[in-house]
């Protein structure tokens, strides 16, 4: 979460410029490198995107309604990035005029871009989530046990994120001083973990389960099973790295201070990152989908130019019989 900074004050009766305090530099270039991450990560997002919809849109694959809505939902989560990384932009410059000898009034602005940061970045994390859970959902269609856990996790997940926002926004409303943040991330981190694990362990049974049943039937193994195969694995893994970075910013929470620049520039990363998860799983199914419909093409088009020549030489060799019969002084009888 972004702090709010105290550059060292020169008085104001004095108006020669002055070098900068050690504290002042490094100040200046933790907001160098939130602003150029920050920008960094969304251009990644934002062109994963497009190629995304290109592929979607444009190429000639089976779709369906699921996935429109799942192109729209992350349409939405970065349409909430877009909005997250413009204000934090806002934020560093308008913090950025408080180190000024005349520094405007502006605090009261500092705090409501934090607090709505706060809240649209805390958003992507559960449309994130969502995405996940839906795909566990989809697979376990008659799983009423299952869909009552997954359920309660998602509650417990929009519980844990709405409470550590809502902390958040008194704490900055009423200046109050914030001693309990390793816990409010405790909070919200808990809960978005245990459910992405809980969805990611039943891909990976819905997995475990698939290549079982290829064993048992090998007749079956064919080249659409392959392909549930790998987006099976693809979910897997790519949800295993997922709940590896919310471990690491539970880590980074509890190991590195508020003020360091882990500290900083990890919360602000992050709903990046749980925008550019969802991103990347559907560019990668997308991509492996395109490759196996144009791998069919052309095993098309060679079975066909196959069965071509075929006919051509058995066409020429008819010929050839006829020829040979006419030159050897042959009648032909009906």
């Amino acid at each position: 979460m972004p702090q709010f900074y105290a550059m060292s004050m020169v008085p104001q009766a004095q108006q020669q410029s002055l070098p900068l305090a050690d504290s002042d530099v490094e100040i200046v270039r933790r907001w160098v490198l939130e602003i150029a991450v920050g920008w960094l990560l969304y251009g990644i997002t934002t062109t994963l995107f497009i190629i995304t919809g290109y592929l979607v849109l444009t190429k000639h694959l089976q779709r369906s309604r699921a996935q429109f809505a799942l192109f729209g939902l992350i349409m939405l989560m970065l349409m909430i990035s877009t909005v997250s990384i413009f204000l934090n932009t806002a934020f560093i410059l308008n913090d950025i005029l408080t180190a000024g000898f005349t520094p405007p009034d502006n605090l009261q602005r500092l705090k409501d871009i934090l607090i709505s940061q706060v809240l649209i970045g805390r958003t992507n994390y559960l449309l994130s989530d969502g995405i996940v859970v839906w795909r566990a959902w989809v697979m376990f269609p008659d799983g009423t046990l299952i869909k009552t856990i997954l359920t309660l996790a998602t509650i417990g997940s929009c519980v844990g994120v709405y409470t550590d926002a809502g902390m958040t926004a008194v704490l900055e409303l009423h200046d109050i001083n914030d001693q309990g943040q390793k816990i409010r991330i405790l909070i919200m981190a808990i809960p978005l973990l245990a459910t992405n694990v809980f969805a990611i362990s039943l891909i990976g049974y819905k997995a475990w389960m698939h290549q079982r049943d290829i064993k048992k039937n090998l007749n079956l193994c064919g080249n659409s099973v392959s392909k549930v195969q790998k987006v099976l694995l693809l979910l897997v893994e790519s949800g295993i790295i997922y709940c590896i970075l919310w471990i690491t910013f539970i880590l980074v929470a509890f190991v590195s201070s508020a003020n360091s620049v882990a500290g900083q520039i990890y919360p602000l990363i992050m709903p990046f990152l749980a925008t550019l998860y969802p991103i990347f799983v559907i560019l990668m199914v997308t991509l492996e989908k395109s490759r196996d419909e144009f791998k069919s093409v052309n095993d098309m088009k060679l079975s066909q130019s196959i069965r071509f020549a075929a006919v051509q030489a058995a066409a020429s060799h008819t010929s050839d019989d006829t020829n040979a019969h006419w030159h050897a002084g042959g009648v032909s009888h009906p």
